[in-house]
């Protein structure tokens, strides 16, 4: 088999297994631009918002969350956006 078929197959098994979790009720968190909260998301570090209504939002995801229902998996890490104040 060449790497396209291999790729293509474990593609096809990664959303039957996602397929199958959700139908389970799992969810992920992985949204930036949400505000920050610290009962789904772990900060790893801050950078510096461009504009001040990102004051405490998520910049970007670093490793993806999940819940069951409402009970939580894992939280989110993200780096968190803080204003400076210019």
């Amino acid at each position: 088999t060449d790497s396209q078929t291999l790729h293509e197959g474990v593609d096809l098994v990664e959303r039957k297994m996602w397929k199958e979790l959700a139908a389970l009720g799992v969810t992920r968190i992985d949204a930036t631009g949400v505000p920050f909260d610290p009962n789904v998301h772990e900060a790893v570090t801050t950078q510096p918002a461009a504009f001040p209504e990102q004051d405490h939002t998520v910049g970007q995801v670093l490793q993806a969350g999940y819940r069951l229902g409402e009970t939580l998996l894992r939280p989110a890490r993200v780096i968190v956006l803080t204003w400076q104040g210019a």
